[in-house]
């Protein structure tokens, strides 16, 4: 049997093999099949079960099976013959160019040879499909990993919507200049992808950016799109070396908007110092893995930077054991790191009070300087708002929001002082606590909440912590907010330990 179903062919010249029981050349526009008598007695001997039978190529009903049940599907088999061929009917139906036998005593084409060309035509047909899948790769925007049920992500506009402010349009990157790569994080509401940024479509250049969006089993709540919009209206206010950079936003659809911020190619510290338990020193430095090869990573470093003019006037803590100043990073530099970011937030003229300061929330940059990030939880201090004590989680929040009266910047103070106690133990805040058996998360996170806001429960600290470290957690960690330092003061505490380390070393 011999298929050369639709394969446009439109000119055939009969060679086939005295072998031949089936032959399909239906679907083809043939409008000339030559063959001398020899070949038309073999062609009018087949076994195909609808010989005379002729399906039309346009007929959507027809199917491979009914194709090759028949020779051909067509009667313009002879409509360009030359004058000087004879016409015969084949089976009474088909018209052939009846051509005289060549005087050649050359045998027909061996059935070897139709093998390999019906197996040539065949690859060539699996690579071009391949070829063309691999051209026309589906892009990230393209995708519907979970599609929304019930249509919220396109069909309404929300109160904080940015997609339609005049304000933001500054910050749209088209979708198509962001290569999306790998998952760098998961958490309960967001993903983040680590993303190529190519600023021109044409460039070869790309810059590593992380990209943020909801988790698709989110995108129709309305409180959760509402609280993103507010993270990127809150985001895209804030510029400082010590906040992780806001380049911009991204979207084709509500359901796929992302934001768009520098790439922090090690990490967070809480993943620092789970890979470095022994590591007491507060001076020593910290090594983490990157997701980018050790040669990408160098180029961060004098990739595109994100920076603004608010970088030149923020005060800075000028150290040799600065995060910055080292390969791996220390746990006195990355304290001082956050200082500087509460000083920043905590000295707008709205301040924006975190909420989260945490070591998961704090991103290692190319030269292993801190940044805060995730301002999901964030928010502008003003008299008239009520602000609620839901964010967070309880080892972090201080006893004022937890009993959910008004509070004010100070609730980052506490937040940093169990920071300090993250980065002296490597232990997750109170996980001495005994709990008993089958407890729950959230039985285990209700029994804290209540013994910080009863002022029964503080965090704990190696005996290795500095003194002079220590002391500055234990007013952090005040229960009285009025007791805490603020940022400028933590500012020019660190600076005092800072001259008192030098001199002793």
């Amino acid at each position: 049997m011999l298929s050369l179903w639709n394969n446009s062919i439109q000119e055939l010249h009969a060679n086939f093999p005295p072998s031949l029981t089936h032959l399909c050349l239906a679907g083809n526009p043939l409008t000339a099949l030559y063959a001398n008598q020899s070949q038309f007695d073999l062609l009018s001997k087949l076994l195909n079960p609808n010989v005379t039978s002729m399906t039309t190529i346009n007929d959507t009903r027809i199917t491979l099976f009914d194709m090759c049940g028949n020779v051909l599907s067509t009667t313009t088999t002879a409509s360009t013959c030359s004058v000087e061929y004879e016409t015969k009917l084949l089976y009474g139906v088909f018209p052939i160019c009846l051509v005289q036998d060549a005087p050649s005593s050359a045998g027909p084409i061996s059935t070897s040879t139709v093998v390999i060309l019906v197996l040539s035509v065949s690859l060539l047909s699996v690579l071009g499909c391949l070829m063309y899948r691999l051209c026309h790769k589906k892009q990230w925007f393209e995708e519907l990993e979970d599609p929304p049920l019930t249509g919220l992500a396109d069909s309404c506009r929300l109160y904080h919507d940015v997609r339609f402010e005049e304000a933001f349009q500054a910050y749209r990157i088209p979708a198509a200049a962001l290569e999306r790569r790998r998952i760098l994080a998961r958490g309960g509401f967001g993903i983040v992808y680590l993303a190529a940024y190519h600023a021109q479509p044409t460039s070869t250049s790309r810059t590593y950016v992380a990209m943020k969006r909801l988790l698709p089993s989110f995108v129709d709540n309305p409180h959760a799109i509402d609280e993103f919009m507010q993270e990127i209206r809150v985001y895209a206010q804030l510029t400082h070396p010590k906040i992780v950079a806001f380049v911009g936003i991204t979207w084709t659809t509500l359901y796929n908007m992302s934001i768009v911020t520098e790439y922090m190619p090690y990490g967070d510290v809480w993943s620092l110092l789970v890979a470095n338990p022994k590591t007491l020193s507060w001076e020593a430095p910290m090594i983490a893995d990157s997701v980018l090869p050790a040669k990408e990573v160098a180029s961060l470093g004098s990739q595109h930077s994100f920076t603004g003019d608010a970088w030149r006037s923020a005060p800075t803590i000028s150290s040799d054991t600065s995060s910055c100043f080292q390969r791996g990073a220390a746990k006195l530099g990355i304290a001082m790191d956050m200082v500087e970011a509460m000083m920043y937030l905590h000295g707008l003229s709205t301040p924006v009070i975190h909420r989260d300061i945490k070591a998961r929330n704090i991103l290692l940059g190319p030269h292993y300087e801190a940044k805060l990030t995730d301002f999901g939880t964030s928010r502008a201090r003003e008299d008239e708002m009520t602000m609620t004590a839901e964010i967070g989680t309880a080892a972090w929040i201080a006893p004022e929001v937890l009993k959910g009266i008004r509070y004010s910047e100070k609730a980052d103070i506490y937040s940093f002082g169990v920071l300090l106690s993250e980065l002296d133990t490597a232990e997750v805040p109170y996980s001495h606590v005994y709990l008993e058996p089958g407890s729950t998360i959230t039985l285990a996170r209700t029994r804290i909440a209540m013994m910080v806001v009863n002022g029964e429960i503080a965090p704990r600290f190696t005996l290795q912590c500095p003194s002079g470290i220590y002391e500055i957690a234990r007013q952090c960690l005040s229960y009285n907010p009025d007791d805490r330092p603020d940022a400028t003061e933590l500012f020019d505490l660190f600076q005092e330990y800072q001259h008192f380390f030098d001199a002793a070393s």
